[in-house]
């Protein structure tokens, strides 16, 4: 397998989390700024729901696409070097394992921002 589709698939599951993060930080944004701004504690409208989920939808997107493709580049560039570095993979499963794990540290540790 040639080394830009090689990193393309090593990297697609630590591009989806990062997205995602990407995403849940983004979305979470829009509505505090939202909820500063124009609504407060009044009722908020249904279009206020669709126009985030669109909105993190959108940044989710762009966001992978980006991942995936700076990755299909540099995967392109490295094919002169015999394809796929250990180090490149060894990054891309520690990221993989490690988002999860922080996640989960801070949910077990109790601390929440509420």
């Amino acid at each position: 397998m040639k080394a830009r589709y090689s990193y393309l698939l090593l990297f697609l599951v630590p591009s989806a989390m990062i997205a995602f993060l990407v995403m849940a930080f983004t979305v979470g944004a829009g509505a505090g700024a939202l909820w500063i701004f124009v609504y407060g504690d009044s009722p908020w409208p249904e279009s206020s729901r669709t126009l985030l989920a669109v909105f993190g939808a959108v940044v989710f997107i762009a966001t992978l696409a980006m991942l995936l493709v700076a990755s299909f580049r540099y995967g392109k560039r490295r094919e002169g070097f015999k394809g796929l570095s250990k180090g490149h993979a060894i990054t891309a499963v520690g990221i993989s394992v490690l988002i999860p794990l922080l996640i989960l540290l801070r949910l077990w540790s109790g601390w929440h921002l509420g």
